[in-house]
């Protein structure tokens, strides 16, 4: 088929990319920029997430943030309280790459890789990595969503199994 290839290399580059998300509960980002600063030179997250920013989105440090890099923002400050806040770096025309991995010592390694659309934030692909390193993939693509599943197919009974108190 033609363009096949150039789809296939496209996937490819994708999967090879890794994904730092960093997390923070900030607890005022005016008052620690300085601190955030310090931790983005040092370790270069590609996605900060920031908790309890207590500021509105006007009064936000974008400035600070573009100076070191992270021009791609989005808010829902409030005054006072609460707050969040996701910066990057870069954005991908294509995906968004997530890749949570699980060490284990007796069993290996497990591996779940997410990929969702830069654009639409829509699912695209899932693979599982089980700890022999054998990939599950399921790709996501075409997908009607104008039908609707059933939700009893997704309903988890506990009923038959024993009470873990």
């Amino acid at each position: 088929m033609p363009g096949t290839r150039a789809g296939h290399d496209a996937l490819e580059a994708a999967l090879a990319m890794q994904l730092t998300i960093s997390t923070w509960n900030i607890n005022s980002v005016r008052l620690r920029i300085n601190l955030v600063a310090k931790f983005i030179k040092a370790e270069r997250p590609d996605v900060l997430c920031l908790q309890e920013t207590k500021c509105p989105d006007d009064a936000f440090p974008r400035k600070r943030f573009a100076r070191l890099g992270y021009t791609h923002i989005a808010l829902n400050g409030q005054k006072g309280y609460h707050g969040v806040a996701v910066v990057s770096a870069s954005a991908d025309d294509t995906f968004i790459t997530v890749v949570i991995e699980e060490t284990s010592r007796l069993v290996g390694t497990s591996r779940l890789m997410l990929m969702v659309g830069a654009k639409d934030f829509q699912l695209r692909q899932w693979t599982v990595t089980d700890p022999q390193g054998f990939d599950t993939t399921v790709a996501v693509y075409n997908l009607d969503t104008s039908k609707k599943p059933d939700p009893s197919l997704f309903k988890i009974t506990y009923a038959d199994r024993p009470d873990p108190r």
